[in-house]
């Protein structure tokens, strides 16, 4: 019985730190590094929920230079590069 107890407890508990360092319920964040044309960048999305819904959605892509960053704005109508 005591054995029974404590893996329940180990589990919740391991429940309880997948969620805490996931962030799942309130934010998902998804990152990668990709290369098209020779352009090497990063892209970052996330998305906000709320009450199980997705509330804001965020993309961020990351250049080498602040040129390629403007050019690449221009070319898909973009006009915040920071």
């Amino acid at each position: 019985m005591k054995k029974t107890l404590k893996a329940l407890v180990v589990i919740a508990l391991m429940l309880v730190m997948l969620v805490a360092l996931t962030g799942c319920g309130k934010k998902i964040v998804a990152t990668r590094e990709a290369e098209q044309e020779g352009i090497k960048y990063e892209e970052k999305v996330e998305i906000n929920l709320k009450k199980n819904k997705i509330d804001k959605v965020k993309m961020t892509m990351t250049f080498d230079s602040k040129e390629t960053a403007e050019k690449i704005a221009k070319e898909i109508g973009i006009t915040k590069v920071i």
